[in-house]
């Protein structure tokens, strides 16, 4: 999987030009202030970008063909400020081809019934605005998440903030490479069957590889590594010889290691990536990661290490916060109730 992209969405707002520039004057003020707000609550795990009033369907599809070329830009929120012809949307979104949410909100958290004029009635349509956009994408079958409620709502946000990791999360999945060992007729479409239909359907990119390519990854892998490994696993699980010899069972053991060993050597040097150890899911649907780090002492297993934080901490994880590791000590202990601490704080989250 590609990683280490500085994600961000753009916040898109939809008017006319009806009512004249004064009023798209006050729509872009709006809309840059929510933009401001929301990048300063904290609560947003990806940085929001401003993008100028979208008025004709020239500008529209200009803009959202522009987000697709951004590779940074992992997607799009847009928002009905005032009434905005959805004709003028079809091209544009008929273009698009990344993550779409619909933010139906207005600026204003109240009706100033008090002052309310015409003026404050043209200039603020977001319920009609929102609803006719709201029906053509519908009409025209897109797939985008809808949020509904006041923008500085902290509920609102954390719906946003949950959409944005999906998003990316979408955005990674479409550069995952996937690998497939000792496969015949290797890129032939008419053979490849589910692999062709991954690539149409999620733009993954499904290989094959020989056997012997593996292979000589793990014959290259270094005794002392598979020693290491095999110390991990005797400390960390019961082994159950059920009348095997221990020393020709731990030999077998010894192989398995190696195996395990070269193949993520290979898969590392390929481009791929790796499951957590642990995956939990909060009540909101967002992921909760839980790895534990046995062999920190081996300066290659520390710097594959640093590198996957790296890119956890690039798709929006903290650690103490949705990322949490427990570790062997240097002697090959592991403490039980720094484990069950780590474990109770998780499911306080769940």
């Amino acid at each position: 999987m590609k990683t280490g992209r500085n994600y961000k969405f753009w916040f898109c707002t939809g008017s006319q030009d009806l009512y004249g520039d004064e009023c798209l004057r006050k729509v872009a003020e709006h809309s840059r202030i929510i933009v401001e707000e929301l990048n300063k609550s904290g609560v947003l795990p990806f940085e929001l970008v401003w993008k100028p009033t979208l008025i004709t369907n020239e500008l529209i599809r200009k803009t959202f063909n522009e987000a697709n070329a951004d590779e940074d830009c992992a997607g799009v929120i847009t928002w009905m400020h005032t009434f905005s012809p959805a004709k003028s949307w079809i091209l544009g979104l008929k273009e698009y081809r990344k993550p779409l949410c619909h933010l139906h909100t207005q600026f204003n958290e109240e009706i100033p019934y008090d002052t309310i004029d015409m003026d404050f009635m043209n200039e603020n349509q977001s319920a009609h605005g929102g609803r006719e956009y709201g029906h053509i994408v519908t009409r025209m079958g897109i797939e985008r998440k809808v949020i509904v409620g006041h923008w500085a709502d902290k509920d609102v946000q954390e719906r946003l903030a949950s959409w944005m990791r999906t998003a990316v999360g979408i955005m990674e999945s479409s550069h995952i490479r996937v690998c497939r060992v000792a496969d015949n007729m290797r890129n032939v479409a008419v053979t490849e069957g589910d692999k062709v239909e991954a690539q149409i359907k999620f733009g993954w990119e499904v290989d094959a590889y020989p056997v012997n390519e593996i292979a000589d990854y793990v014959k290259d892998v270094a005794k002392g590594d598979v020693d290491a490994l095999v110390d991990e696993y005797y400390s960390k699980y019961d082994i159950l010889l059920e009348g095997r010899d221990p020393e020709e069972f731990k030999r077998h053991v010894a192989v398995q290691a190696q195996i395990e060993i070269g193949f993520e050597k290979f898969l590392e040097e390929k481009g791929k990536r790796f499951l957590p150890d642990f995956t939990f899911e909060d009540a909101a649907g967002d992921p909760i990661i839980w790895e534990h780090l046995g062999m920190l002492s081996n300066p290659a297993y520390k710097e594959s290490w640093d590198k996957k934080l790296a890119f956890y901490k690039s798709i929006g994880f903290e650690e103490g916060t949705n990322l949490f590791t427990t570790i062997d000590h240097e002697n090959g202990s592991i403490n039980s109730d720094e484990i069950k601490e780590v474990l109770q704080t998780i499911e306080d989250l769940l």
